[in-house]
């Protein structure tokens, strides 16, 4: 019973001595490697295709290396470096991952052949690709044209549409809005409806509005003759909110007796409305959402209505 009792004691106390040794476990930069591929990986899926790349329909990143890194202010950094697949060109990509508190932040190059030689990351990110031998030889680097396309996700009265669900090839919008940002927006759309595509814009500096939402819903006769001012949008109204180039679609809106309303909301803007914007039948309308300090109020109908 004594040597049991002591067998005991010497078991517990080799258990809290190793206890005591063992180290906390503590991830590098605060996060797994595991987890840094998939929060990167994630991120390499929402870049939009390169405008020059007019003949690629999608890339594919795979990761090729994941290595122990800080980011450019010093913080432990996860770099994952990426390889695009069909793609016109060989390409590379850069992600570097790091824990800031409950949430994730990045550093990012989405392309080594069309960022821009001047960008400390862009420069960083090359010399990586290079220093770890996936860098083709005949390959340029740093090509200063923009490599941004805004491809935003269409929605229509049953919800969002996946990209690349419906035709659609990127194009220079100079000629239709104020920031001439090139952007794949739907061609078209399905027979007897129409669609409505465009950046939320400052209408004073004309730079892209980011996460700003925009409602649209059927025209009553009467929509715009009670009030100029913007009405909180019926809960039948389709939504959407502009993406990081202020870009935004509706896809597949029936045709409408007198058209559509539209809001247009952002945080340090006055709100945007118009009434009865006839949208033409089975095309898709490009243009601006023009935000600025005062409220706007615009009637789109041949005949506008009076106050």
């Amino acid at each position: 019973m004594l040597r049991g009792a002591i067998l005991a004691v010497l078991l517990a106390s080799l258990i809290g001595v190793a206890g005591a040794a063992s180290p906390v476990h503590n991830p590098y930069a605060g996060v797994s490697r595991m987890v840094a591929v998939r929060q990167a990986t994630e991120v390499a899926r929402s870049w939009p295709l390169p405008f020059q790349d007019e003949f690629a329909t999608s890339r594919d990143w795979v990761v090729r290396k994941v290595l122990r890194q800080t980011s450019s202010t010093g913080a432990e950094a996860w770099l994952v470096l990426f390889d695009a697949l069909n793609a016109n060109e060989a390409d590379e990509a850069c992600i570097w991952v790091w824990r800031t508190g409950p949430t994730f932040s990045f550093e990012e190059t989405p392309s080594v052949i069309w960022g821009h030689s001047s960008d400390p990351v862009h420069e960083r990110c090359v010399s990586e690709i290079t220093a770890n031998k996936m860098l083709d030889p005949e390959q340029v680097v740093g090509d200063d044209e923009t490599w941004d396309v805004a491809n935003p996700e269409p929605v229509t009265l049953f919800g969002p549409v996946s990209r690349g669900s419906y035709p659609g090839d990127a194009i220079d919008t100079s000629g239709v809005s104020l920031t001439a940002i090139p952007a794949r927006f739907p061609s078209g759309t399905s027979p007897g409806t129409s669609g409505l595509s465009g950046f939320v814009i400052d209408g004073k500096t004309w730079k892209p509005v980011r996460d700003a939402t925009i409602w649209i819903w059927p025209s009553a006769e009467s929509s715009g003759r009670l009030s100029t001012a913007a009405p909180n949008p019926p809960v039948t109204a389709v939504t959407t909110t502009s993406d990081r180039l202020g870009a935004f679609s509706f896809l597949d809106l029936p045709m409408e007796r007198y058209g559509y309303d539209v809001v247009v909301r952002a945080d340090g803007y006055a709100p945007l409305y118009e009434v009865h914007n006839l949208l033409p039948p089975g095309e898709m309308y490009l243009g601006d959402e023009e935000l600025t300090q005062q409220p706007n109020f615009y009637d789109q109908t041949p005949y506008p209505v009076t106050h």
